[in-house]
C-alpha cells in the first residue's frame, strides 16, 4: 500500500511506475478500467497517512495491470492509495436491500396483477414504488479496511466490474 499525494496522483509516470499501465482487455474494443461514484463509509487504518483522507470525500477506483488505485476527491483536493494485487486481502460488494411497494393505479401494481414477476416489474416503478438501499464496497488490505457506499441502483454494473477482478484477488459479491 502506498499513500499518494496530490502531485503524485497527477503524475502519470509515477502511477505507471507503481501499478503499470491502465488495464486494457485485448478481446474488446473498449475496456472499462474504472468504477466511480463512491462515498466513504469509514476507514479502519493503523497507518497515519490514511487519516488525512477526509471522511466526506468521494472515491473512484481505477484498475491497472499490477493493482488498483483508489482516488479520493474533496473540494478539488486529491488523495490516493495505490494497492498491488498481492496486497489486497479481499474485496466485498454487498447489495442493498430492495423494497417494492406497488400502489394502485400505478404501473407496477398492474404489471404484478397481470403476472409479471416483481423482479421485472420493479423497473417500471414510479413515485417511490421501488426503493434500493445503497450498496457497500469493502476493500481489505494489510489489516486495514476501506469501506465505501454508492447508489444501490448501480449494483449490477459494479458487480460486473468487480467480478472481472476475481482472477487477481478474492472478490465476494453478495
Amino acid at each position: 500500500m502506498t499513500y499518494c499525494y496530490e502531485s503524485e496522483l497527477l503524475d502519470t509516470d509515477y502511477i505507471y511506475s507503481l501499478l503499470g499501465s491502465p488495464f486494457k482487455d485485448s478481446t474488446r474494443l473498449f475496456t472499462v478500467s474504472g468504477s466511480g461514484g463512491y462515498f466513504i463509509d469509514h476507514i479502519i487504518s493503523g497507518d497515519s497517512s490514511l487519516a488525512r483522507i477526509p471522511d466526506d470525500a468521494k472515491a473512484n477506483i481505477q484498475r491497472y495491470e499490477k493493482g488498483l488505485l483508489i482516488a479520493f476527491n474533496k473540494s478539488n483536493r486529491l488523495y490516493g492509495i495505490s494497492l498491488e494485487w498481492n496486497e489486497i486481502d479481499q474485496i466485498t460488494l454487498t447489495k442493498g436491500k430492495e423494497q417494492l411497494q406497488p400502489k394502485f393505479p400505478l404501473p407496477v401494481w398492474w404489471l404484478i396483477r397481470l403476472g409479471l414477476p416483481a423482479e421485472k416489474a420493479k423497473y417500471f416503478g414510479l413515485f417511490g414504488e421501488f426503493k434500493q438501499e445503497p450498496l457497500k464496497l469493502e476493500i481489505g488490505f494489510e489489516k486495514q479496511l476501506v469501506s465505501l457506499y454508492a447508489n444501490g441502483f448501480s449494483f449490477d454494473e459494479k458487480a460486473f466490474y468487480f467480478s472481472a477482478l476475481s482472477v487477481k484477488v478474492k472478490v465476494i459479491i453478495e
